[in-house]
Parts: C-alpha cells; sequence; structure tokens
C-alpha cells in the first residue's frame, strides 16, 4: 500500500487477514491510526509508517502484536510518545521515529522492550533522562544526533552493556564529562561530529577500555570516531 494518497485505513481493513506478517502503508497521508487497525493480526512481524502525517500512536495501538520486531515511524508529526506505548510488543528490534517534531520522551515509553536499533535522531528533544536507557542491556545501535542535544546525564548509558554504535552527531554538545561512556565496553563506532565541544579529557575514552590479564592492560573495542565539523576539529584544523 506504499506511496499512495490514503488518508484513513479504517479498523475493519485488516480483521480478516490473521496470518498477515508484513505491510507497508508509508508515504502515505495518514493523520492518526486507528486504535483497532491492528488487533486481528497477531501475526504482525514488520509494519513501515513512514512518511505520514500521523500525529499521535495510543498505547494501545499495538498491543496485539506481541511478535512485531520492525517498526518504522520516519518522519511523522508525533510529538509526544506515551509510557507503555511498546509495552506489548516484546520481541521489537527495531524501532525508529527519526524526523518527527517529537519533544516529549515521557519515562517509561521503552519499558518491557528489549530492542537492538533504535533511531530517535532528527527531533527536537534537547534533553533525555537517564531512566529511558537503564535497562537497554540489548541495544546495539543508538542514534540521537540532531535532537539539539546540549547536555547529556553521567553514567546515561551505563545499562546499555551491549551497545556497540552510538551516533551524537549534529546536537549542541559543549563538554563530555568523563563518565558519560561508562558502561559501554562493546562500543565500535562512535559519532560526535558537528557539535560544539572545544575539548576532551583523555579519561573520557578510559570507560570504553576492559582489563585483559592480570597485568590491568586495557584494550578499547572502539574502531571509529568521527569529530569531523565539531568545534574541536576544526580547533585542531587551526593548530595544524
Amino acid at each position: 500500500m506504499k506511496g499512495n494518497n490514503i488518508t484513513d485505513v479504517h479498523p475493519s481493513t485488516f480483521p480478516h487477514n490473521s496470518k498477515l506478517t508484513h505491510l507497508d502503508i508509508s508515504g502515505n497521508k495518514l493523520p492518526f491510526v486507528h486504535l483497532h487497525t491492528f488487533s486481528f493480526n497477531r501475526e504482525l512481524q514488520w509494519l513501515d509508517l513512514q512518511n505520514n502525517t500521523i500525529t499521535d500512536i495510543h498505547p494501545s495501538t499495538c498491543r496485539n502484536n506481541s511478535k512485531m520486531e520492525y517498526l518504522d515511524l520516519y518522519s511523522n508529526l508525533l510529538s509526544v510518545i506515551h509510557p507503555n506505548t511498546f509495552r506489548y510488543n516484546v520481541n521489537l528490534k527495531f524501532l525508529s521515529v527519526r524526523n518527527n517534531i517529537t519533544l516529549d520522551i515521557t519515562t517509561g515509553f521503552l519499558s518491557g522492550i528489549n530492542h537492538t536499533y533504535w533511531d530517535l535522531s532528527g527531533n527536537s528533544i534537547r534533553y533525555l533522562n537517564i531512566s529511558e536507557f537503564g535497562n537497554q542491556g540489548q541495544l546495539e545501535t543508538l542514534i540521537i544526533s540532531g535532537i539539539m542535544l546540549q547536555s547529556l546525564e553521567p553514567c546515561i548509558f551505563i545499562g546499555c552493556t551491549k551497545l556497540r554504535n552510538l551516533s551524537l552527531s549534529s546536537n549542541r554538545i559543549s563538554g563530555i564529562i568523563i563518565s558519560l561512556f561508562y558502561g559501554l565496553e562493546q562500543l565500535e563506532q562512535l559519532g560526535l561530529s558537528k557539535n560544539v565541544i572545544l575539548e576532551l579529557n583523555p579519561l573520557v575514552f578510559d570507560s570504553l577500555s576492559t582489563s585483559t590479564n592480570p597485568q590491568n592492560h586495557q584494550v578499547s573495542t572502539l574502531k571509529h570516531l568521527s569529530i569531523i565539523r565539531s568545534a574541536l576539529f576544526l580547533f585542531l584544523l587551526r593548530l595544524f
């Protein structure tokens, strides 16, 4: 159903499609999704709602879709994500709310799910609560670029023990506190480009290292660090 001018999907559209696993309604003009639209699609695993005009997702919209693994809400008009919105989607792995107008990420909206990929980029958030990342032990990719972040709480990612890819680019971060990356011993890619960071304390990266032998030699898994077009990078260019 991709790329049409659909403005409404009535709740009676899919009740007889009990074996439906993949559904693409992207690129339409849906302003909302009826509460019971997917109530009978218990086998649904993959749902693409990107590039619509959806302004709100009711917390019970996907309550019967416990097998859902992929949900894309990229480029809509979401202004808030309510607590427990994905509570019943215990198998959700991929979640993108990129490029909405989201201003309020409410505490608990990710409770109950163990996703591996989360894209929150291109929104207007400015502040993230440490409680949102406390129990994300399965998360491997986190993209929070371009959301106008100015700072991050100490140890905010400490519960993301399997995180491998973290993008903080295109924000307004001016400083990185030493404890920011505590718990991220598996991190391989870190993006800090297009921020206003003027100085990086060497101890910032100590938390990315793990001890490998009794002599306490430290080895980091970090393979790629990007600071392109940040204030720090421009400062280094002037030095050389």
